[in-house]
Parts: structure tokens; sequence; C-alpha cells
């Protein structure tokens, strides 16, 4: 068995990550329940509430997801 220099042999991938991995999963089987190759952004949400997830409240940091990240010349 090989393993990875940079990764210890016991550790496990933050919990952001296996949160991501269940998103996906679900997503997977709500295209193939549902027979929608690409779901909306409203049928993502209710995958994402099926999953347990809910807003807590108005004071989302947004400062990762701005234009400017994804490229945008706008300031």
């Amino acid at each position: 068995m090989h393993h990875n220099v940079m990764t210890p042999i016991n550790s496990r991938p933050p919990a952001s990550v296996d949160a991501a991995a269940e998103l996906g999963r679900a997503i997977e089987r709500y295209k193939r329940e549902s027979g929608r190759m690409f779901p909306t952004w409203s049928e993502v949400l209710e995958v994402v509430r099926a999953l347990g997830y809910e807003k807590r409240g108005a004071d989302f940091c947004v400062s990762r997801f701005r234009p400017a990240a994804f490229g945008s010349s706008q300031h």
C-alpha cells in the first residue's frame, strides 16, 4: 500500500470536504431521479434543504464571491 508522503496515514479530510461530497452525491441522485441533467438553482436549493441545511441569518460573508474573484474587470 502506497501513501502520499505529504498526507499522514490517519488523516481525515476536513468536514467541508465531506459536506461537499455529500452534496455532490445528492445532486447526482436528484439528476438521475428527476431526469434533469442541469437542475435550476431553485432545484439545487431544494436538494440543499433536503440535506438539512437552512439559512441562519443575513450576515453571510460574500467577500470570497466578489466578481473580481471570478476574473471580472469591475472593481
